[in-house]
């Protein structure tokens, strides 16, 4: 396939890429506004996640949209994980207390476009509002304490990000009309994915242990637990998702085992029981010990996961002895360590990768 042919393929999957995010945010918003939320949200919301995430490998694979690959694959990773949560939008399902840990996950969705405009590429900044409007309009849905106001805000707020979408959709397919951002969004893109991808997975397993951490300090109930644990199986999909892209696209070595290795412990984490988490503590500390003991050591992922490793330990106990502040303190650290290497990955100033 030449690269003309090559070209063409990638406005398109990029043009269907915001056609289905549309789409979905569409069919959203127009429930929120007629007031008939229902399973068929939740329907179309699981086929548009998965079709998001195809869009986002293939575009992957293809090589040179790779801020637009990342751009799909976190959409459909947030989308998955509100799915874990037993949410595929604020209000249909009332479960107040479940609400932080969702508005924790659209803030790191606010991260992820704050990170994208350290990019060089100028698509940077069209890929950066639809992630950001994304990632505010929800985070606003959360936290109006209305539920008609909610609807109403939230109905409308979903028809202006569909429109953007659609917008960008046409931008990347119309070859007979250029508008504005089309050469932007269509043109070659210099980010390495093995950046981009690098990022991404530092920042679900950033997203995995803040989690925790925000847990332990506002001191919430089982329940919030239990759906913590779950989401630790979506996370753990998506490290694995990401490690495999990174093994045959970027041709990585060591990033992609840590990223798989991780993601494995973090499935088990899902089904486990609480009796016998010790033992992903004990295997989390190995990870981080692998990780130093490299020829080319990585101290910050080793101090990472080996930080992360002793919560499993320190954090019950601590939160059953009323110290809630160093609970807090062995998930958190961990979660600001790989808040950090995602931003010193991406970054363009080559941040100190220690």
């Amino acid at each position: 396939m030449d690269e003309n042919a090559k070209n063409e393929m990638r406005n398109y999957l990029s043009a269907a890429g915001f056609f289905v995010f549309a789409v979905s945010t569409l069919a959203i918003g127009v429930s929120y506004l007629s007031g008939t939320i229902g399973a068929e949200q939740k329907n179309i919301t699981i086929i548009s996640t998965l079709l998001l995430l195809l869009v986002g490998v293939l575009l992957a694979v293809i090589g040179k949209r790779d801020l637009t690959a990342i751009t799909f694959l976190m959409l459909g990773s947030i989308k998955l994980l509100m799915l874990a949560t037993g949410f595929v939008s604020p209000g249909m399902e009332i479960v107040v207390e479940m609400s932080f840990v969702n508005i924790i996950l659209y803030l790191f969705l606010l991260i992820l476009a704050v990170i994208l405009l350290i990019a060089k590429d100028k698509a940077k900044y069209p890929l950066a509002i639809l992630i950001a409007l994304q990632a505010l309009f929800t985070t606003v849905g959360y936290i109006i304490p209305s539920e008609e106001i909610m609807s109403s805000v939230f109905g409308y707020t979903r028809l202006i990000l569909t429109v953007i979408a659609l917008y960008y959709a046409f931008a990347c397919a119309s070859e007979r009309i250029c508008f504005p951002c089309s050469k932007i969004l269509t043109a070659d893109q210099e980010t390495d994915f093995k950046k981009s991808a690098s990022a991404l997975g530092y920042l679900t397993i950033s997203a995995s242990m803040l989690v925790w951490a925000i847990y332990y300090l506002f001191n919430k109930s089982e329940i919030v637990a239990n759906t913590i644990y779950a989401l630790d199986g979506v996370y753990a999909a998506l490290l694995i998702l990401v490690s495999i892209l990174l093994f045959a696209v970027a041709k990585m070595r060591f990033t992609p085992v840590m990223f798989l290795l991780a993601g494995s412990l973090l499935a088990v984490s899902s089904v486990i029981g609480a009796t016998s988490e010790f033992i992903l503590g004990i295997l989390f500390i190995v990870l981080g010990i692998f990780a130093v003991l490299r020829t080319e050591s990585r101290i910050l992922p080793g101090l990472m996961f080996v930080v992360y490793g002793v919560s499993y330990f320190i954090g019950p106990v601590a939160a059953s002895a009323g110290i809630m502040i160093l609970a807090v303190a062995v998930n958190g650290i961990p979660a600001l360590i790989a808040l950090y290497l995602a931003v010193a990955t991406f970054s363009q100033r080559k941040l100190p990768l220690i």
